[in-house]
C-alpha cells in the first residue's frame, strides 16, 4: 500500500531518519501503530496464516436477508474447507533449493601454499556453523517465502556460544538508509507482553496492548518498556542500558566485563524477490475461490438432500399474523426454517428439488487449480505426466517455473550469505577461534530436481570418460549419494586390482606349494604357459 509516493516502509524510515536517528515515547507509539497497519505487515500475517492453514473462508458466515434486515442463516450447511495450496508451494521452494545442504567452500586457489590455510579455515566455519546450520537455511527461505523478507539475527549466548535464529518479521521495523533503501542502519524490535500478578497469573490491560521495545543499531541496543499508562521508558530490567550487542570477560580478572559491538546490525535480511512479496500475495484470490466453491459444493449437497414442498390449497402458514413481516419475508422465514411453502390453489402437495451444476463447478475447480500451479510457479505432481515416465525434456519443463522463481531468491541469497558470514567472522575473531574472511567464501546449491534416472544414465555411458571427466560422471551418477565417499571406494577398490596383478619375481612358479602359506599366495600371478 503506498501513500502518495511513498511506501509504508519509506514513511516509517522518514519519521526515524528525520530525527538523527533518535527514539521518544510518542515517536515509538507513533511507528509501532503505523507498522501494526501497514499492508507490508498485513502481507507477512497472510503469509504465515495461510502457510498454518487459518484461510479467509474459515471466517465465513452464511446470511440472508428480510426486509432489508440481515440475518445469520443458522438452519444452513456451513462446512469450511481449507486447501493448503499455498504450503505445498513453498515447501516445495524450500526443498527443491535448500533441502539439500548448501556446500561452502574457500574460494582460494588450490595450489600446495594456500591448500593448508584452506583446509583450517573450512574445517573452523564448519564448526562455528554447527548442526543448526542446514535447519535454519530451511526456516530462513520459508520465511522470506511467507513473510516476503525473513529475518535472521545473531547473538552470543550465556555460554560464549554464537547463535543466529530466525525472527518474526511482524514484528521488526527495519530502518534502512533514506537514498537508495538498501543498506540496513537500524532495527526495531517490539513485542507483546503481559502484566503478571502475585498470584503467576498473566493479565492483559484492557486498555491498550502492552509493548517492550529494542532499538538496535551498529554499536549498541536500548531497550525500552512501556507503563501501564502507555508511555515507553527505559526498561529497568537491563541495567546497562544502551548496553552493547555482547560482552566480553577478562580471565585475569573476571569482573572486568567489556561491552562490545557487532560493527553491524545484528539482523540479516534475506528478501524473496526485488519487490519483497510474499508468495501467497499472486496465488490468494485463486485459492480463496477454490475454498469458496469447494466449501459451497459440500454445501448444496448437504442442503439439497431435503426437499421442498409446494402444499396448494393450504394458507394457514402464510396467513398467520406476524407482526413487522411482509408476506415475501413470511416466505423466506417459512422456506427457511420448515422447508414448507404455502401457495393457495387447489388441493395438493408437490415437491421440487434443485440440481447442482456438477460439471460447471468440476471445470471450474480444474482450471483454477491449474492457474493456481500456474501463476504460483510450482509443480502440480497429480500431473498425469509424472505417471508415464516423462523424459528429461519434459520434466525440465514441469520444474521450469519453480526454477525460475528459486534462482531468484537463490541470487538474492548468495549476497545475504556473504552478510551472514560477516557475522560468523566477527565471532570468530572476538572468541579467540581464528580468523576467516567473510568474501572468500563460495555456495553451491544442489537443487534437489526429479529426472528420468534410466534415461540419465544411459546419456553418461554414452558420453564416455574420454568426453566428461570421471569427477564429473560421478557427481551426476543418479545412484551415487555422495561422491567422496564413492571416490574413495573407487580407490580402494583400485589398490586391490593392483595388488592382485602384481607379480613376484623371486617366486619360482614351478615350486611345489607352501602347505603352511595363505591359499591365495600359493597362486602364481604369470600367466600359464
Amino acid at each position: 500500500m503506498t501513500k502518495g509516493y511513498f511506501t509504508e516502509a519509506e514513511l516509517i524510515n522518514m519519521k526515524i531518519m528525520t530525527t538523527a536517528l533518535s527514539l521518544t515515547s510518542s515517536r515509538i507509539k507513533d511507528l509501532i501503530d503505523t507498522h501494526l497497519k501497514s499492508d507490508m505487515r498485513k502481507q507477512m500475517k497472510l503469509g504465515i496464516d495461510y502457510y498454518n492453514g487459518k484461510h479467509d473462508i474459515l471466517n465465513f458466515v452464511p446470511y440472508y436477508w428480510i426486509d432489508e434486515q440481515r440475518f445469520e442463516d443458522i438452519t444452513k450447511s456451513n462446512y469450511k474447507l481449507v486447501h493448503l495450496f499455498h504450503k505445498i508451494l513453498v515447501d516445495q521452494k524450500v526443498g527443491y533449493l535448500v533441502g539439500n545442504p548448501i556446500v561452502i567452500a574457500n574460494a582460494e586457489d588450490n595450489n600446495q601454499s594456500n591448500k593448508v590455510e584452506k583446509d583450517v579455515q573450512e574445517s573452523l566455519l564448519m564448526e562455528l556453523l554447527g548442526d543448526s546450520f542446514d535447519d535454519v537455511m530451511n526456516d530462513w527461505v520459508l520465511y522470506a517465502s511467507n513473510q516476503g523478507v525473513g529475518w535472521l539475527h545473531f547473538y552470543i549466548d550465556e555460554e560464549g556460544d554464537l547463535k543466529f535464529i530466525i525472527v518474526d518479521g511482524q514484528e521488526l521495523i527495519p530502518v534502512y538508509d533514506t537514498r537508495y533503501q538498501q543498506k540496513l542502519v537500524a532495527m526495531i524490535r517490539y513485542y507483546e507482553i503481559e502484566q503478571v500478578t502475585e498470584t503467576g497469573t498473566s493479565v492483559k490491560l484492557e486498555s491498550h496492548k502492552q509493548y517492550k521495545v529494542e532499538w538496535w543499531t551498529s554499536k549498541d541496543v536500548t531497550y525500552y518498556a512501556q507503563t501501564d499508562t502507555g508511555e515507553f521508558v527505559l526498561d529497568i530490567e537491563h541495567s546497562v542500558n544502551p548496553s552493547g550487542h555482547f560482552v566480553t570477560y577478562n580471565t585475569v580478572n573476571p569482573e572486568a566485563v567489556s561491552q562490545e559491538s557487532w560493527g553491524a546490525v545484528p539482523f540479516v535480511g534475506l528478501e524473496n524477490n526485488s519487490l519483497r512479496q510474499t508468495d501467497l500475495q499472486p496465488i490468494k484470490s485463486l485459492i480463496d475461490a477454490y475454498d469458496k466453491v469447494k466449501s459451497g459444493w459440500i454445501n448444496d449437497l448437504n442442503d439439497l438432500q431435503e426437499l421442498i414442498y409446494v402444499l396448494k390449497g393450504y394458507s394457514a402458514l402464510s396467513n398467520q399474523a406476524k407482526k413487522g413481516l411482509s408476506e415475501l419475508a413470511i416466505f423466506l422465514q417459512n422456506l427457511k426454517t420448515n422447508k414448507v411453502i404455502s401457495v393457495e390453489e387447489d388441493g395438493g402437495v408437490e415437491t421440487l428439488k434443485a440440481e447442482i451444476p456438477v460439471e460447471a463447478k468440476e471445470k471450474f475447480l480444474s482450471i483454477t487449480r491449474q492457474e493456481i500451479f500456474y501463476f504460483g510457479q510450482g509443480v502440480d505432481t497429480s500431473n498425469e505426466k509424472f505417471g508415464n515416465a516423462p523424459s528429461g525434456v519434459s520434466l525440465k519443463f514441469l520444474y521450469s517455473l519453480l526454477d525460475m522463481k528459486s534462482n531468484t531468491l537463490m541470487r538474492k541469497m548468495v549476497k545475504r550469505l556473504t552478510d551472514f558470514m560477516y557475522f560468523i567472522a566477527r565471532y570468530a575473531e572476538v572468541s579467540g577461534k581464528g580468523k576467516l574472511d567473510p568474501n572468500m567464501f563460495v555456495y553451491t546449491f544442489n537443487k534437489a530436481v526429479i529426472f528420468n534416472e534410466k534415461e540419465k544414465v544411459d546419456m553418461l555411458v554414452e558420453s564416455g570418460p574420454v568426453r566428461i571427466s570421471k569427477q564429473t560422471l560421478l557427481e551426476n551418477h543418479p545412484l551415487v549419494k555422495d561422491v567422496v565417499e564413492e571416490q574413495a571406494r573407487l580407490d580402494l577398490e583400485d589398490q586391490e586390482d593392483m595388488k592382485k596383478s602384481l607379480v613376484d619375481l623371486n617366486k619360482d612358479p614351478n615350486a611345489p606349494p607352501d602347505p603352511n602359506a595363505p591359499p591365495d599366495s600359493n597362486k602364481s600371478n604369470l600367466p600359464a604357459a
